[in-house]
């Protein structure tokens, strides 16, 4: 007799409208023996929902499997076996969900459900699967993390059959097609973080650079790629043509390798002093630090406060004028500072770490601002909680070329500390 334990993550509590983030299923026999185990992560294509519960962060899901390109290996798991779950209904109602929208039938067959076994057997046990499994002195896990609560779900199942004298199971599911295993699969934490991988890139080609003494960030050309640079990182991520446009910028004004990387330390200094403004740096400024440091391959950015030492004077370098931006590089190559004129108009998308919507809000009307609630063409600001929401707003936005700024980036725009 075989079961197939699964667990999902998702973006919410409601399957009509929530979508799977995460799939873990461990298929056991009835003595505990490990058969099979799937375990992925999978691309709802919206946003992920709160990653304060699940941990799952929108960057990681940009490359992984949809529901509907691993639908068979889902059925495969499950075929000939006993669907069980811990909080079955919650499980199989987003199973059933999916599999509509992949086009499949629901499944018709019931879920043998661990916590409402274990409640009939043992009333006074605890309800959360983690602490079930550590009142019965089983194997615990990482709670919110798919495989792991299916595994521990597993562990539960099997001691319920030991104990539990069980008149009667739900029927094993059988299918008449067997749809084709994709053996797409993505698990949590098996690539780099998207910061990372844009320092790769960057840095491979900031090290083509030629060489050169290093210049400091009072001089007009420091300065101008100083402000190209914020500009690329104020949604925190850097894509290749932003990577490229750095690396243009800095054999324009004359840069070598050396000048770079101090610029980019002075940079990273530079958000250090404004975190610490208040005398603190707090949770989403230690975030939004993490995120700058690693683009730019300066990691531990609290070593990088000596950028922040007085620099001589535009005269003390023999510079008297801003270095001349030739006509015919792109549009994007815009080297004046960074700003958010009164007026414009601004967006919200995903949850934000300053305040709820509605003090964001506040905070852009405060500063002349003026707030929209959807994304048009006639948008100007479209600001993130997330660097890689794929929320409805932001898929229009970027299909609108609208300005995407982060939640810090913002705030720094704003001088609010």
């Amino acid at each position: 007799m075989d079961f197939s334990v699964i667990d999902f993550e998702t973006t919410g509590l409601f399957p009509k409208g929530d979508r799977v983030i995460e799939i873990g299923i461990v298929r056991v026999n009835e003595r505990g023996d490990l058969l099979d185990q799937f375990d992925s992560l999978v691309n709802p294509r919206r946003d992920v929902g709160p990653t304060r519960i699940h941990g799952i962060e929108a960057w990681e899901l940009s490359d992984a499997p949809t529901f509907d390109e691993i639908a068979g290996d889902v059925l495969a798991m499950l075929d000939g076996a006993i669907l069980a779950a811990h909080n079955a209904r919650f499980d199989r109602g987003f199973l059933n969900a999916e599999l509509q929208r992949a086009g499949f039938h629901p499944l018709d067959g019931q879920a043998l459900c661990t916590m409402e076994v274990l409640y009939a057997v043992e009333p006074r046990a605890p309800r959360r699967l983690q602490d079930c499994c550590a009142y019965l002195g089983l194997p615990c896990g990482q709670a919110h993390r798919a495989l792991a609560d299916a595994q521990m779900a597993a562990h539960l199942l099997v001691h319920l059959l030991s104990k539990w004298n069980y008149p009667a199971l739900p029927a094993p599911l059988a299918f008449d097609i067997r749809p084709t295993r994709s053996g797409r699969t993505k698990p949590r934490g098996s690539s780099k973080h998207i910061t990372e991988q844009q320092h790769d890139y960057l840095g491979q080609l900031v090290a083509r650079l030629p060489g050169g003494s290093p210049i400091l960030s009072a001089s007009a050309e420091g300065s101008q790629y100083l402000n190209l640079l914020d500009r690329v990182l104020e949604d925190r991520r850097l894509a290749e043509d932003e990577a490229d446009l750095l690396v243009l910028a800095a054999n324009t004004f004359n840069l070598g390798k050396d000048e770079v990387e101090i610029l980019h330390r002075h940079y990273l200094g530079h958000l250090v002093r404004i975190a610490l403004a208040d005398g603190i740096i707090n949770e989403a400024e230690r975030k939004d630090l993490d995120a700058v440091g690693a683009i730019l391959g300066l990691q531990g950015w609290d070593k990088f406060t000596d950028a922040l030492n007085p620099k001589p004077t535009t005269r003390d370098l023999g510079i008297t004028k801003p270095a001349d931006v030739p006509k015919n590089l792109p549009a994007a190559f815009d080297t004046g500072p960074a700003s958010l004129p009164s007026g414009a108009t601004v967006c919200f998308t995903g949850p934000m770490e300053y305040g709820d919507r509605e003090t964001m809000e506040h905070l852009a009307r405060d500063h002349g601002l003026f707030v929209k609630s959807g994304v048009s063409g006639k948008l100007q600001v479209l600001v993130v909680g997330d660097p890689d929401t794929q929320s409805g707003k932001a898929k229009k936005a970027r299909l609108l070329g609208t300005r995407l700024i982060s939640e810090r980036a913002f705030l720094h725009l704003l001088d609010v500390h």
